[in-house]
């Protein structure tokens, strides 16, 4: 189910052990579900999880999201200035979002060099629509 992303189970993930893992697939029904989830950012979900806090499930998020994309925030972003102008700007940005679920996508958006066009394109459209639903 993870083609591409090199995850085949929760317990490869940084910071989830036995019981963690074991709360997730509680949780979600699946292991399966459980990493979609993650891949798919779904903060809120992950953070009703018992011992799974809002900032590990977003933590969670951009690991699997640098795993899957071969590149994180602090491949681009190399200097503390640019990570400092780039979380000014999110925190500027994340003002318009109507909804928690909204700035928590915000939260999982960067930019990179590495990243195809269209992905851009399509992360642009799925930016654009979180922040105004």
């Amino acid at each position: 189910m993870m083609s591409g992303r090199n995850i085949s189970g929760l317990r490869e993930l940084h910071g989830i052990g036995e019981r963690v893992a074991g709360r997730l697939v509680e949780h979600f029904g699946s292991e399966d579900a459980a990493l979609q989830a993650i891949l798919e950012g779904d903060i809120a979900s992950l953070s009703e999880v018992n011992g799974v806090s809002h900032t590990f499930a977003l933590s969670l998020a951009r690991d699997v999201r640098a795993r899957a994309e071969g590149c994180a925030i602090s491949d681009f972003l190399k200097t503390k200035e640019a990570l400092d102008l780039y979380s000014r700007l999110l925190e500027l940005i994340k003002t318009f979002a109507h909804t928690s679920h909204a700035r928590d996508k915000l939260d999982l958006f960067f930019i990179h060099s590495q990243r195809p066009a269209w992905t851009l394109l399509k992360r642009g459209g799925l930016l654009w629509q979180s922040i105004w639903n």
